[in-house]
């Protein structure tokens, strides 16, 4: 279906943000106007030098680091296992989140777009709608930005004027690029989940209208059409996004543990006390949990939207004749699009829905009260 009209607010909102990301090359670059990708070889090449020169730079940096050596000498294995599960995972996600914009998702950035704006120009052509970001997401996005400047303070705080290290040295070794682009992947799955929830509540409107208007079969085979469109766009959200979000959850499992296991050693193995190391600790979990939620709720929320429009299809059986052609159109109707109901996963790993969040409680609590019986285990060993 040709697209015609100018895009939406929202969809608008994104490109202009994916300008700006393009040069981290957190998003692929991609020519809106055109539609073709921009530049595909001097992207891959900008791609792997910047993989190349954050190891380089992180190596190096670790490596002429004394604080860094004096760390892992004097911590418990605990912390130095933690730390290293925690810079593993976030180096990873950045390398994926480069690697991927540079080689992989150009077309499936370009098919969710394309679906997207085919969604408006349907809607548009029964139902005046006009899409934009909502208030509440520019403003967990500007807290979430807010948090990140206050976690990344400390370290460099504690480097640069207690432990004189050069200012270089200390921003690569405390991970805040890294965290940077985890924290920048999380708004944009916000922003995008915020799109398509929009678009799944506007669907849902239009279908309690067409149900009660003239032309029932008419109006419910472009609310089907509309229904794929989305079931679609969320599988491409999948595709685009999946990997990033396994890894986003098992950062966030690895910096919970981390980081309960440090106020820990510092308050009851070490018996010391430092206001800002327990200001850091608390600032780490509340934007890891933070950050986290921002992704598991939004996604949740798009497939509560899904099921609602499955629920209205079912509840309008009771208002035709059993053997009228409305009847017979709604059932087939509501049994094809229960193949386009959206699923939201990290890669096929395992679903994101609210009970995610239970579940890494869980195993937090779980692998915390290993860590403190191993701790204290240590600590006999060596008095």
């Amino acid at each position: 279906m040709k697209i015609h009209g100018c895009p939406e607010k929202d969809i608008k909102f994104i490109r202009t943000l994916s300008t700006y990301l393009d040069f981290f090359l957190i998003t692929p670059w991609y020519d809106f106007s055109k539609k073709v990708p921009f530049k595909p070889t001097t992207k891959k090449c900008y791609g792997c030098i910047l993989v190349a020169a954050k190891l380089i730079t992180y190596v190096c940096a670790v490596e002429n680091n004394s604080l860094m050596k004096e760390y892992f000498n004097n911590t418990l294995i605990s912390q130095k296992i933690g730390y290293t599960f925690v810079a593993s995972t976030l180096m990873l996600h950045f390398c994926l989140t480069v690697i991927f914009s540079a080689f992989l998702n150009v077309n499936h950035w370009k098919i969710l777009f394309t679906n997207l704006e085919n969604f408006d120009s349907r809607i548009k052509s029964s139902r005046n709608v006009k899409m934009s970001i909502s208030k509440a997401v520019i403003s967990c996005l500007i807290l979430q930005q807010l948090m990140f400047l206050l976690l990344s303070f400390y370290p460099l705080y504690t480097g640069t004027v207690m432990f004189k290290a050069p200012f270089w040295r200390s921003f690569n070794t405390n991970l805040s690029i890294e965290m940077c682009y985890e924290i920048v992947v999380v708004s944009l799955i916000n922003i995008i989940s915020d799109v398509i929830k929009r678009r799944y509540k506007v669907l849902n409107t239009k279908t309690a209208e067409v149900l009660k208007g003239p032309k029932v079969i008419q109006e419910l085979e472009n609310v089907v059409e509309c229904y794929q469109i989305l079931g679609e766009t969320a599988a491409t959200f999948n595709a685009i996004l999946g990997y990033q979000i396994l890894i986003i959850v098992f950062h966030s499992g690895a910096q919970l543990t981390h980081s309960l296991n440090v106020g820990f050693v510092t308050h009851v193995v070490e018996e010391t006390s430092s206001e800002f190391a327990y200001i850091f600790n608390l600032f780490c979990v509340m934007i890891v949990m933070y950050n986290f939620l921002l992704v598991v709720l939004p996604l949740d929320s798009i497939m509560c939207e899904a099921r609602k429009f499955m629920g209205t299809c079912y509840k309008a059986q009771r208002l035709f004749h059993i053997e009228s052609k409305e009847f017979e159109a709604l059932i087939k109707f509501t049994n094809y699009c229960e193949h386009f109901v959206p699923e939201f996963n990290a890669a096929g790993f395992f679903r994101i829905n609210k009970s995610l969040i239970f579940s890494l409680s869980g195993h937090v609590a779980a692998y915390y009260i290993i860590v403190v019986q191993f701790n204290q285990s240590q600590n006999d060993l060596n008095p």
